[in-house]
């Protein structure tokens, strides 16, 4: 488990924000991860000020991809088919909760963030292309 982002905690990670390495060769700055969410519930979120997805209420935390290829894996897996998807990019400097990376039941790494997410941590949103393969491009 590494710890990035969210240094109200009181942690120390090595530079304040959640940088360095946790000795295991696993970096913990994460300047950008990325959420995938509706457009109705980005709607919502920017009125709200924040996203509180159902994983924050039934998990303790949201769910995130450290990058677009992981991203875009996640879309095709769970969401094939779905023509309003957005893509959130998430500055973990921005955020007030800490992002957690931990690994999912296939051990791959997954940044989670313990708390919402506040719109002013999100930097840009893009939305995603559904393809007749069942996956997704990822607009610019």
């Amino acid at each position: 488990m590494t710890v990035a982002g969210g240094g109200n905690d009181g942690k120390d990670r090595g530079d304040g924000k959640g940088g360095g390495n946790d000795g295991k060769g696993v970096s913990r700055n994460m300047p950008i991860i990325y959420h995938l969410t509706n457009r109705a519930d980005w709607a919502a979120a920017q009125a709200a000020g924040q996203l509180r997805p159902e994983s924050l209420a039934a998990e303790g935390f949201i769910h995130c991809s450290k990058d677009p290829a992981q991203m875009l894996r996640v879309a095709q897996r769970l969401y094939a088919g779905r023509a309003d998807l957005l893509a959130l990019e998430v500055d973990t400097a921005l955020l007030a909760a800490p992002v957690v990376t931990e690994p999912s039941r296939s051990g791959e790494l997954y940044p989670h963030i313990y708390g919402p997410l506040e719109i002013g941590a999100v930097t840009n949103v893009r939305p995603l292309i559904p393809n007749d393969g069942g996956g997704f491009a990822l607009t610019e």
